[in-house]
């Protein structure tokens, strides 16, 4: 009885530290290069999904798809290339520049600056899946 005890313990506390250890991984710049985000700017709520080439803002009421670059890890330029969104068709080619400033946790705070006007946003994204 006691070996399976023993046994039991060693599996409980080893799925303890696994568990801890994933919540500890630390997020990098590379890590906002692809997956899914769930974005917070201004009050507003969407998700994002971006692969190596590019981006789409898709929230209730449709969605924009952006052509990426990334010109180093933690900066990137965007550019409005499609939209389902009336209001946002006048969006199409135009640009900004994103950088990401700072990562606490899994949020990854970020600037976003249109060339157009240099409006600067600020806004952050949680990672939710690669």
């Amino acid at each position: 009885m006691k070996p399976l005890l023993v046994v039991l313990f060693l599996f409980f506390f080893q799925h303890i530290a696994a568990a801890q250890d994933a919540d500890s991984v630390k997020l990098t710049c590379k890590d906002a290069h692809v997956g899914q985000f769930d974005v917070l700017y201004q009050n507003m709520k969407f998700r994002i999904k971006r692969d190596a080439d590019f981006q789409y803002e898709i929230s209730t009421i449709g969605y924009i798809k952006y052509k990426i670059k990334w010109t180093s890890e933690c900066v990137y330029e965007m550019e409005v290339v499609e939209t389902n969104i009336d209001d946002a068709k006048g969006m199409i080619g135009q640009r900004c520049t994103t950088t990401i400033t700072s990562i606490e946790d899994n949020k990854m705070n970020y600037t976003c600056v249109s060339e157009t006007d240099k409006i600067e946003m600020k806004g952050y994204m949680k990672k939710v899946s690669d």
